[in-house]
């Protein structure tokens, strides 16, 4: 039965994995959701983790299943990082600061946000961006997520997978039947 609340919120802890090896041979691999527990209205644009949040929802734009793959990416992107933390996580210890390091962290890891997108938003951007519209370009610090796998030795497959999936605009982002038959998987 098909309804109008959407479950964007995946965790690494609500993905059940089967199937995988140690020599990351996923060919008889499964992934299984669980936890909708944070399911939400379409209307409501404050949709799963923070850290794991697709922009068109932290902008309050309309969402829908590429937010789900935004989700996902964030995800496998923070399960490749492994025991350095979530690839959009924050430090900061007060709510507003966490917000604005973890925007800066999309905006830099990925794409940077586009202005079409952010004028879709309206005038009214969500707090934490406005603090894009008063940088330029050259104030950036880009820490970029090919940087994060060089840094860290990641294989460059990996790596390339998830800039696949992070787009930052939803229509640029694969659909779940895409992302399928992506050369990921294959590998």
């Amino acid at each position: 039965m098909r309804s109008n609340v959407k479950g964007p919120y995946f965790l690494a802890q609500n993905m059940l994995l089967s199937g995988f090896t140690y020599d990351f041979n996923c060919s008889e691999a499964s992934v299984k959701l669980a936890d909708f527990a944070n399911a939400s209205p379409p209307s409501d644009y404050k949709i799963s983790s923070k850290s794991f949040r697709s922009p068109e929802s932290w902008l309050g734009l309309p969402w829908g299943p590429p937010a789900d793959i935004w989700s996902f990416g964030a995800v496998i992107g923070s399960l490749i990082m492994g025991p350095y933390g979530e690839l959009f996580g924050s430090s900061a210890e007060n709510e507003e600061e966490a917000e604005i390091e973890m925007l800066q962290k999309q905006n830099s890891m990925t794409d940077p946000y586009p202005l079409a997108l952010l004028e879709r938003a309206g005038g009214d951007w969500p707090a934490p961006f406005q603090v894009f519209a008063d940088m330029d370009e050259d104030q950036r610090e880009r820490v970029t997520w090919r940087l994060v796998i060089q840094e860290l030795q990641l294989p460059e497959e990996d790596g390339a997978f998830i800039e696949r999936v992070l787009k930052i605009d939803p229509a640029e982002r694969p659909t779940a039947n895409a992302l399928l038959k992506d050369k990921w998987f294959a590998e």
